[in-house]
């Protein structure tokens, strides 16, 4: 029970959250622009970049949590789902400058009306009149959406409220979810007999608890009137940054008396001081004895405070969301049927009494009744087994859900699933391209570094004299052997060092890391290259070092490349030895002549060159288009013919 009130209370906090439903979410074209050609990567040569080719994928750290966060951050995730809801209202990829410019005036204030921003930095790079993500991305990058300084008392209150802000309010959390099972516990060890001064302890250690989460709900009471309604609810957020048309004259300024209403009338926050409620009353009128007993089953609502933290787990509470979203869709069908359930009680109830009713034994002395074991063939047992009003209808839920389990429309409830699995999909997946993109800001790399469709240069190192200065290899063994790819089909120019592994071969250690090279590459594209499929230019590779190698002092290095200088022939295999390493192993090194220059030129291929025409082919084409254009008269006049006869017989 307590998860499916949560879940109710999550599931339209989420649904006004969403803003992923069209066009499915992938990779962005803020992802591919960063990987490969935007200006948010650089790669000139000025400042060449080293990649190690073995590295681990990097990931995305979260910041460090302060001890109390005292200013707000519009994250790169927040804007994303602004610029989808943008992008839903135009139904376009792209959006109007001064539309997302509008909307990000007044995200900023629902906090600070005087707050002030760079706008002109939030439009397209190209100084169009639409921008797109990537537009966006870029000026995030450079820090123009101001941090939005907090009061103490709002510091508080997110204390309070959310622990994942904070070292503070996550010790905080941690001692009210203590309290919370401590409670459970000792409501249920309540129930066992026990001595009298167990059960003063019992009554002393839920008091304190009790008062606990009185402070709790007290402190965010008193400090959520002096926080926007934004920084408590982001979907509230969401929906006044882009508004219905109809919204649009709605204020972004709220009284205190609104933002408490607001905060005091979302679901959680009920639930919360229905869990206090009977403390408080109790406290309230001590000295009037009123049946208080019944609300003492509200405490058990305090397990759901401890549910807040699923927002912080993975794919299980995703799934649970789906399951209550599509629960929630389905409320009409479940009414319905539970309609359907009491009118046939009645008219069956009705019925069985003029039927059963004049038998003395009969169970069916009055229609209520009749009505009440006719729908407990329904729901199965529940007020004939239980003593109080209260105790029936928990056994008539249980009863009746267990049949409404199996009554649902199957395939209304398998559409809502799936609809509501989608958008917690795209908005996962909108989440991971986010953080994708901060991942490539903070560690860019290459695309074509690690490219299976990029050209490659062939590395063999080998030990000295072991290999001609022709790449003949002059002994026996097998060489190590590492592949490097080049940057030729790039239209800019690239230099790049690069740490590519070797395997195998005479460099690899019996134990330890595996050896590896740095290369540096340099392209330098021709004027002539104008497409990316024909390569022309100079590709200047450099030995710089190696490390991890095998061999003593005495061991020296050579390395033979072999560069695609041409597509086809005997120079798509370009080849080239390197001078011997100046130092031995483990690391050695190589000077400055260990520097080679590969012409890169590729041919365009037969079939996509223009063909010269023979003369015989040029008589031939000529005499088609003449029969072509005699063709033509002759139909042309025939339909003059035909105009000139209709008219003669009318």
């Amino acid at each position: 029970l307590a998860q499916a009130c949560w879940l109710l209370a999550s599931v339209a906090q989420i649904r006004r959250i969403d803003c992923s439903a069209a066009c499915p979410v992938g990779q962005g074209p803020v992802l591919a622009a960063m990987t490969d050609k935007s200006p948010l990567v650089s790669s000139s040569a000025s400042s060449p970049r080293y990649i190690r080719l073995e590295e681990a994928p990097p990931k995305l750290k979260a910041p460090p949590k302060p001890c109390l966060q005292r200013e707000y951050v519009v994250t790169p995730f927040l804007m994303r789902q602004v610029f989808k809801r943008l992008e839903l209202y135009e139904k376009k990829s792209e959006v109007p400058v001064v539309l997302f410019r509008r909307s990000l005036r007044r995200l900023l204030d629902m906090f600070d009306p005087e707050l002030t921003c760079d706008t002109e930095a939030f439009g397209d790079n190209k100084a169009g009149l639409k921008m797109s993500w990537a537009d966006v991305r870029s000026a995030l990058t450079n820090d123009r959406i101001p941090r939005i300084q907090l009061s103490l008392v709002q510091s508080i209150y997110l204390m309070f409220d959310d622990f994942t802000t904070s070292w503070l309010g996550l010790i905080w959390y941690c001692i009210t979810n203590f309290a919370i099972v401590v409670n459970i516990v000792i409501i249920m060890l309540s129930s066992l007999e026990h001595d009298k001064d167990v059960e003063e302890m019992y009554d002393y250690v839920m008091a304190i608890c009790v008062y606990l989460f009185i402070f709790d709900y007290a402190i965010k009471a008193c400090t959520v009137v002096f926080c926007p309604i934004a920084l408590c609810d982001e979907a509230y957020l969401l929906d006044h940054v882009v508004p219905p048309d109809n919204m649009l004259g709605d204020s972004l300024h709220t009284t205190k008396w609104q933002r408490f209403t607001h905060w005091a009338l979302s679901l959680s926050n009920i639930i919360d001081f229905l869990s206090i409620l009977p403390m408080l009353l109790s406290l309230i009128l001590r000295q009037v004895k009123l049946p208080l007993s019944a609300l003492r089953m509200l405490r058990l609502l305090r397990v759901i405070r401890v549910l807040r933290a699923f927002k912080a787990v993975g794919k299980w509470v995703t799934t649970l969301q789906v399951m209550g979203e599509a629960f929630a869709s389905s409320l009409g069908s479940i009414m319905v049927l539970i309609l359907y359930i009491c009118l046939f009680s009645m008219v069956a109830g009705a019925v069985l009494y003029q039927q059963e009713g004049h038998d003395l034994n009969s169970d069916y002395t009055d229609v209520p009744e009749a009505m009440k074991l006719v729908a407990e063939h329904f729901i199965g047992k529940s007020f004939s087994i239980s003593s109080t009003f209260i105790s029936g209808f928990v056994l008539g839920c249980v009863g009746l859900f267990k049949g409404i389990i199996f009554l649902l429309p199957i395939e209304k409830l398998k559409k809502a699933s799936k609809e509501a699995d989608a958008r917690y999909a795209n908005l996962s997946k909108l989440k991971e391209q986010v953080d994708e993109e901060e991942v490539l800001l903070r560690n860019p790399v290459e695309a074509w570094a690690t490219d299976l469709r990029c050209p490659t240069v062939r590395l063999r190192v080998l030990e000295e004299g072991s290999i001609s200065t022709q790449g003949a290899a002059a002994g026996g063994g097998v060489p190590s052997t590492g592949t490097l790819n080049v940057p030729i089909l790039r239209t800019e120019p690239v230099e790049t060092t690069l740490c590519v592994p070797l395997h195998g071969g005479p460099t690899q250690r019996r134990f330890g890391s595996r050896p590896t090279l740095d290369v540096n590459v340099e392209w330098k594209p021709a004027g002539g290259m104008v497409s990316e499929g024909l390569p022309k230019g100079e590709l200047t590779i450099r030995i710089l070092e190696g490390r991890s190698f095998a061999g003593g002092a005495s061991s020296r290095w050579c390395v033979h490349m072999a560069a695609p200088e041409k597509l086809y022939g005997a120079a798509a295999s370009a080849d080239w030895v390197s001078p011997v390493s100046t130092s031995p192993s483990p690391n050695p090194k190589w000077g400055e002549s260990s520097e080679h220059t590969f012409n890169i030129d590729w041919d365009e291929p037969e079939e996509s060159k223009p063909k010269k025409e023979t003369a015989e082919q040029v008589f031939q084409r000529r005499v088609l288009q003449l029969l072509e254009e005699s063709n033509k008269r002759i139909r042309d006049l025939e339909t003059q013919v035909a105009e000139i006869k209709a008219m003669q017989t009318n």
